[in-house]
């Protein structure tokens, strides 16, 4: 008696949560997007691209107790467009 109930409140909780992924929107959504932004294939877009600059990416290492690798790599970027 114990296991079928269990089985029943199993199912009736995955049936619950089915149902509130479903209501959610389940994936569907909008790029966001930058107004007043510079995209590529824009006429300004060659312009700007030339002034902002990127230093050379900084690679860092170390090991986890777990055995193995964690990599982060950073890099600065430079503004010289004089816009945000």
């Amino acid at each position: 008696m114990i296991i079928i109930v269990a089985v029943v409140a199993a199912v009736v909780i995955a049936l619950f949560f089915y149902l509130l992924m479903r209501a959610s929107g389940g994936g569907v959504t909008a790029q966001p997007t930058l107004q007043g932004a510079i995209r590529q294939g824009s006429p300004e877009f060659e312009q700007y691209k030339s002034r902002i600059v990127l230093d050379a990416p900084e690679a860092e290492e170390a090991k986890r107790a777990l055995g193995d690798t964690v990599m982060s790599l950073h890099t600065t970027a430079r503004n010289f467009t004089r816009r945000t």
